[in-house]
C-alpha cells in the first residue's frame, strides 16, 4: 500500500560513557496509509485513532500526538505536522 503522509519524529537515546552523559537522536517516521498509522515501533489502525494534535514548545520542538482507545502517544518532532494532520483528517472522513 502506498503512504498517504510522512512524518518525522525524534527519539533521544540516553546513555552514560566514561562517566559522562551523552544524548544521541535518532530520526524515524510515523506514516499514514489508508488503513494506519506507523512507527518505527507501534501500529495504529485509523478506526482506533479518536485525534491528532500538537503543541509546539520552542520554534525548534514540539510534541506530536496520537490519541487512540489504547491511550495518547506523544512524538517529539521538529516540523510542525500540520500538512499530516490535514492527510489524516482527509482519510478519516
Amino acid at each position: 500500500m502506498k503512504p498517504i503522509a510522512k512524518q518525522v519524529y525524534i527519539e533521544v537515546e540516553r546513555g552514560i560513557s566514561g562517566n559522562q552523559q551523552y544524548y544521541i537522536d535518532q530520526e524515524h517516521e510515523l506514516i499514514l496509509y489508508q488503513d494506519r498509522l506507523e512507527s518505527s515501533n507501534d501500529t495504529f489502525y485509523l478506526q482506533d485513532v479518536f485525534d491528532l494534535s500538537y503543541r509546539s514548545l520552542s520554534q525548534q520542538i514540539g510534541f506530536f500526538y496520537i490519541h487512540s482507545n489504547r491511550g495518547v502517544y506523544s512524538f517529539q518532532v521538529k516540523k510542525n505536522p500540520a500538512r499530516f494532520i490535514e492527510s489524516f483528517k482527509d482519510v478519516k472522513r
